[in-house]
């Protein structure tokens, strides 16, 4: 099984899982939605401290958060993402074959 991310580089979070400095992922929902049950949890979100008001006032009417730890973390080629069947507003998906979602970026 395949988790996918779909993350804003305007963040930096990107850069942040390559160095080590993020070693977890979050999402947050207003209710149980996959991948519910189905990932693990860490420590370190790689928010640094003077940045936590802003996320806090982004997702403070949420009452889920989803964890999963970032383990072995490798670059790979952008491609976009078929997100048929997930929709339009999906972050995070869960799927078992990546050739069936992954449109490469020519």
């Amino acid at each position: 099984m395949h988790h996918i991310a779909i993350m804003k580089k305007s963040w930096g979070l990107t850069r942040k899982i390559l160095t080590g400095e993020k070693r977890i992922e979050s999402r947050w929902y207003k209710s149980r939605c996959p991948p519910w049950d189905k990932n693990r949890y860490a420590e370190d979100d790689g928010i640094e401290r003077d940045k936590i008001p802003y996320f806090f006032s982004r997702f403070r009417d949420k009452n889920y958060c989803i964890l999963i730890f970032l383990k072995n973390p490798q670059e790979v080629k952008p491609f976009d993402i078929d997100k048929a069947g997930y929709g339009a507003m999906a972050a995070w998906m869960v799927a078992e074959n990546l050739d069936r979602i992954k449109r490469l970026i020519t």
